[in-house]
């Protein structure tokens, strides 16, 4: 996989090292996601990477959002994978609320073949 633009690997300023630490040390991480999406058909690539890119922009904005990135398989470049990390639940209803959101599910660019809900475990 490869990352769509550099700006896809974009964790509230923070390193990944930094946002280990401070999920190891306060547990701060609840809720992860891993979603498989592809493009609709008909959809144009450039456009729908120009979409994600924008979309990562504005989710790692929101304050529930701890991680948020976006993967292109390079065996299937219609294909990407969401690696998202939030406070809670309702910091990701709240992402799916959210005007930004909105608009990109509004154009219809990407179909999804399946989303997972993780958990990270970490010794007490």
């Amino acid at each position: 996989m490869k990352f769509i633009k550099a700006i896809a690997c974009t964790t509230h300023n923070l390193t990944d090292e930094k946002l280990l630490e401070q999920i190891a040390e306060k547990k701060m991480c609840k809720l992860w996601i891993s979603a498989g999406i592809e493009l609709q058909d008909g959809a144009d690539l450039n456009t729908v990477k120009s979409a994600l890119n924008q979309l990562v922009i504005d989710t790692v904005k929101e304050p529930g959002c701890i991680k948020f990135e976006i993967l292109q398989q390079q065996d299937k470049p219609e294909c990407f994978t969401l690696w998202e990390c939030w406070v809670n639940d309702d910091a990701l209803k709240a992402h799916f609320e959210a005007p930004h959101t909105l608009a990109y599910l509004e154009n219809n660019y990407t179909k999804v073949n399946y989303i997972e809900r993780l958990q990270m475990n970490i010794a007490a």
